[in-house]
């Protein structure tokens, strides 16, 4: 663990760059030897002991930038999965946790950047990231590669044989009107690690539903954004270039995607020139 206050006396210009990448901590067992005598021994373990503090960012109300800041970095979910209510008749819905600390970013509403943030972490199984992190977040313009070679999980409960929990709510960045780079969001950079990268996804992430005006109209780059995310299944965000008519940079957008995975695909297809369209779809014949 570390104190609430650790990052209380930075500037407004610190933008919590590695901040946290490295941390350790040191466990000593005791170990019974094979005669009779005892030995300490010493474990160094990537990351936290326990969850992140609330109120970590409060005082930084003027910082406009927070980049890679937990990169890597192993921490507890803040309410994990309540395996006692589950055991005692409550669904595996109404036993989810919560990864962050609940107002984690309330009180940072200049934020414009928060470029590979939670690159890497871990999202636990029974635990979603918070549904209103970004709520307060409105001046955000750029969060390329915030949840990159994160580790989702869509397993109702752990040793689940199946499950249909994405760990993200898609409405996250509904408040985020003014988003232009969201380039490598959820990208696995390692193309041997198909462990990590969404597991699910849905075509409203940044379009409602039945709306003519995305949430987010201003955005311009899309590029690598579900780059290798080999699991995932669900429909894709079409991006219509008749709402998001901003949109410069494509490439490699879907890149190591399945198609036979996407049901939208075909539909994605019609819609866009081949700039957008990886060629694996193009040779698909499923």
């Amino acid at each position: 663990m570390f104190p609430a206050d650790y990052v209380r006396y930075c500037s407004p210009a610190c933008t919590l760059l590695g901040a946290f990448q490295g941390f350790t901590y040191t466990t000593r067992i005791l170990v019974q030897n094979d005669d009779g005598t005892n030995t300490i021994q010493t474990l160094e373990t990537s990351g936290l002991i326990g969850r992140l503090p609330c109120k970590l960012f409060e005082p930084l109300v003027n910082n406009t930038k927070f980049e890679d800041t937990f990169l890597g970095l192993n921490f507890c979910a803040f309410v994990n999965f309540n395996s006692y209510k589950f055991n005692n008749g409550s669904t595996a819905a109404e036993c989810r946790g919560i990864k962050f600390p609940p107002d984690l970013f309330k009180h940072n509403i200049n934020l414009t950047s928060i470029v590979g943030l939670f690159t890497g972490i871990n999202i636990e199984v029974g635990v979603d990231i918070n549904s209103d992190l970004l709520v307060n977040n409105t001046a955000l313009t750029n969060i390329s590669r915030l949840f990159s070679d994160v580790t989702f999980n869509s397993q109702d409960y752990l040793d689940a044989q199946s499950g249909t929990n994405p760990q993200i709510n898609f409405s996250i960045f509904s408040t985020c009107t003014e988003l232009q780079d969201v380039s490598r969001l959820f990208e696995v950079s390692d193309l041997r690690n198909v462990t990590k990268g969404l597991r699910i996804i849905q075509s409203n992430l940044f379009d409602p539903i039945g709306s003519d005006v995305p949430n987010n109209p201003r955005i311009t780059n899309v590029s690598g954004m579900f780059h290798n995310n080999a699991l995932m299944i669900g429909s894709i965000p079409l991006f219509d270039i008749g709402k998001f008519t901003r949109i410069k940079t494509v490439n490699g957008y879907l890149e190591g995607v399945s198609k036979g995975n996407i049901s939208n695909a075909n539909a994605f297809i019609n819609m866009h020139d081949t700039s957008w369209i990886p060629q694996s779809w193009i040779d698909y014949n499923g």
